[in-house]
């Protein structure tokens, strides 16, 4: 009994196929030159428009999206640049008024009759790592407001890396010459000292 009706429902569903396959629609007639009729389905070149407009539509929206993806890194960028440049900034103030003490109590030492030789030539040193960090400093700041690209920022990266080289040297010469100031200001208590030159 199953197996009839099955085979009955087969059969329609065969026949509503056929009848689907062969109808021609109407509205979707279109004559040809020669006069004979072409079945066109009319709204399938709607249908491709459509389609088409909307994957414009969503790339241009895409594009738009990037795009203001791109100026809003490049904006949180340059804000992270420019408080670094900051933080360098004082950081170089500070080392050189730091220098700047170091190099008056060095010239009381000397005129006290110490020999300084070492400390001069780390002052030296450190004073020349101060301008390469100044000048690096300047050339960043040209750069930091106005920076778009990737590879500007990773010149700016590279220069505050070299700023930091500068300043830990400065910050390592500068322990050496207290360290010689501290032997000085024991000394002075002293009546003599090993350190200071022989009149």
């Amino acid at each position: 009994m199953k197996k009839i009706i099955l085979g009955i429902l087969f059969t329609l569903l065969v026949i509503e196929v056929a009848f689907l396959y062969n109808a021609k629609p109407v509205e979707a007639e279109e004559s040809t030159p020669a006069g004979r009729k072409l079945p066109i389905l009319s709204n399938v070149k709607e249908r491709l428009e459509n389609r088409k407009e909307n994957i414009q539509q969503k790339t241009e929206a895409r594009k738009e999206k990037l795009e203001e993806k791109k100026e809003d890194k490049v904006e949180r960028v340059r804000k992270s640049t420019i408080a670094r440049y900051e933080v360098h900034k004082r950081a170089i103030s500070r080392a050189e008024k730091l220098l700047d003490k170091l190099q008056a109590r060095l010239d009381k030492a000397k005129e006290a009759g110490y020999d300084i030789t070492e400390a001069e030539r780390l002052m030296a040193d450190s004073k020349a790592k101060l301008a390469d960090a100044k000048a690096k400093l300047a050339s960043i700041e040209s750069k930091k407001g106005t920076a778009m690209d990737k590879a500007t920022f990773l010149e700016i990266q590279r220069e505050f890396q070299a700023i930091n080289k500068d300043l830990q040297s400065i910050k390592h010469n500068s322990a050496k010459v207290i360290s010689f100031l501290k032997g000085f200001n024991s000394s002075s208590k002293e009546s003599t000292s090993p350190a200071k030159v022989s009149e």
